[in-house]
């Protein structure tokens, strides 16, 4: 079996429950918009579409906090600095609760000096959507919570249980739609109500995941400053795409509505639904490949953190080519659909699914391994800049009236893509080699039986010649493989499958072995010294190997990540 196998299962084990919670989500925003305009008419798609820069308020909350500590804490799992990583998490969510708190007075205090600065000039507008919006800013702190526990849980080796907070997020909200749209004959704002609740049944069940003890991470108190600092330098940089497309969605208006009117803005509501659609497409291959991604980094494993690009690249890759093929088949249903000419933008968008994806990819990889200011960039150009270069050069430029906007969608993500190649000189990934040669590391896959073990000494006994390492310290390796992976074979792996140990050895200053398995969660690290004057049958199973391993090691650590156990041992 091939190490590329085993970072496939890993990523596949992220991949499908990510992808259904973010297409859930995405799918449950859609429906609330298409509900609100299906009983309610007119009135209810107008309330909707006015309280959407809080819900972008949102989205820019959770992605600096869920997916910036998110980072921060794989990393500091990959280091193996499990206080650390649960300080940056108790950081995150208290900064998440605060400001969803002040967010919250906010709304109730200021809420009605707000309503005209989104849109709500006249009484009976601001009437109608004042309860809708008052509503989302008192439900605030769920809403942001929802999303920051989602994506820590994720990070916590467990996106399962963050997709089931998800799901009862999703049911929970349709069946308060049916009860108070269908049932109690509510207004519009009961949209939002059920929103907040829903979400708030999604808190209450994600922080009963951290309480029960299943987590890796904790709430520890005494979080340092320096913590929001790790959260804040690539969760600026993600959430600057919010930002950036909200001022990029004011200037189309604007450019729309002068050169086709409310028809265009029309169509352009119709382009943003399919983006939005498209994106949830690339955060479901991007967020499943983060964790990933980021505790590779923490590790220093440049070999995983390449085959899990590769891994997901091509998934993401085989979405794009789906995607615009349905797109460019679909733009004239969509047309009859919606009573609207959008044929050529939808077919323009589709088409920018093959260069939009590469983007979107690689700046959830630079964020995710150390490089946050590369990915802010091009964030910045692929966001905001471009397009708005290139909608001045061919609307008013060009004359192109608005099928110029759509080209310049398009075009602007050819041009970001050629400016990372020029800008990284064609080293898209810019993933740094190694500390370590290639040729002073070994690594290798065994299978979970104990022949294997024999058949491999002579393998690291070779490698070990090689590097000039002396005769004790290769005593040391093999008793250390040898008590561990044993181990391992005998009591971690239940279920009578065939399972794949992973062992590497680095020679640098140091011996650095690493032993990963994907068995049952055990901690040696915390297991008691095993009394060597009791017999055999009077001590714990395992607990001699455990103690002579200890005993020989300059540094024994454990970790538990991704769905990995990792022992780091240091001879």
């Amino acid at each position: 079996m091939e190490y590329q196998e085993i970072i496939r299962k890993t990523y596949r084990t992220f991949f499908i429950p990510t992808a259904i919670s973010t297409m859930g989500t995405a799918v449950m925003s859609l429906l609330n918009i298409l509900f609100a305009g299906l009983f309610f008419g007119g009135k209810g798609s107008y309330v909707v579409g006015l309280a959407l820069p809080v819900m972008i308020f949102t989205n820019i909350i959770t992605y600096f906090f869920g997916v910036g500590g998110g980072i921060a804490v794989s990393i500091r799992q990959g280091q193996g600095d499990k206080k650390e990583a649960s300080r940056i998490f108790t950081a995150a969510v208290f900064g998440t609760a605060v400001l969803g708190i002040l967010a919250l007075i906010f709304g109730v205090l200021m809420s009605g000096s707000l309503l005209p600065l989104l849109g709500a000039r006249t009484f009976s507008e601001q009437d109608a959507a004042g309860e809708y919006v008052r509503i989302l800013f008192m439900g605030m702190p769920f809403l942001l919570l929802c999303g920051v526990l989602n994506a820590f849980i994720r990070n916590d080796s467990h996106p399962g249980v963050a997709m089931a907070g998800t799901l009862i997020s999703i049911f929970s909200n349709l069946i308060l739609l049916w009860l108070f749209i269908g049932g109690m004959k509510l207004p519009v704002s009961c949209i939002a109500a059920a929103s907040v609740i829903s979400n708030g049944l999604c808190v209450l069940f994600y922080l009963g995941y951290f309480l029960s003890g299943r987590s890796v991470l904790r709430f520890r108190i005494g979080f340092r400053a320096g913590n929001l600092k790790e959260i804040a330098q690539p969760g600026f940089a993600g959430s600057m795409i919010f930002l950036a497309q909200t001022i990029l969605t004011v200037i189309i208006n604007n450019v729309l509505l002068d050169v086709s009117g409310t028809s265009g803005i029309a169509a352009y509501g119709v382009v943003k639904y399919a983006v939005t659609f498209i994106y949830a497409v690339y955060d479901s291959v991007n967020h499943a490949a983060q964790p990933m991604f980021s505790v590779y980094y923490g590790e220093q494993d440049v070999k995983s953190i390449r085959l899990t690009a590769k891994t997901a690249g091509r998934v993401l890759a085989c979405g794009a080519v789906l995607l615009c093929l349905l797109l460019c088949a679909g733009a004239p249903y969509l047309s009859l659909l919606f009573s609207l000419n959008v044929t050529a933008a939808v077919r323009m968008i589709g088409l920018s699914c093959l260069f939009s994806s590469a983007a979107a990819f690689l700046n959830s990889l630079y964020r995710s391994t150390g490089k946050p200011g590369l990915s802010l960039i091009f964030t910045v150009l692929d966001n905001l800049l471009f397009p708005a270069l290139f909608i001045w050069v061919l609307v008013y430029g060009a004359g192109l009236s608005e099928n110029g906007v759509w080209a310049s969608l398009l075009l602007s993500e050819v041009l970001t893509l050629l400016t990372a190649v020029l800008v990284t000189k064609g080293s898209l990934l810019q993933i740094r080699a190694s500390e370590i040669p290639e040729d002073r590391i070994y690594q290798t896959l065994i299978l979970n039986e104990e022949a294997n073990i024999v058949a491999l000494n002579e393998e690291i006994e070779a490698f070990c010649n090689k590097n000039g390492i002396d005769g004790k310290k290769q005593y040391y390796i093999l008793l250390c493989i040898e008590e561990i992976a044993v181990n391992i074979i005998k009591y971690g792996f239940k279920d009578g499958k065939k399972h794949y140990i992973d062992i590497r050895i680095a020679v640098g200053e140091q011996v650095l072995l690493n032993i990963r398995d994907d068995a049952v969660q055990f901690d040696p690290t915390a297991k008691k010294d095993a009394d060597i004057t009791a017999g055999a049958e009077s001590r714990d199973i395992g607990g001699l190997g455990i103690y002579l391993v200890k005993k020989v090691a300059k540094e024994f650590s454990y970790k538990r990540v991704i769905g990995f156990n990792n022992l780091h041992i240091v001879l």
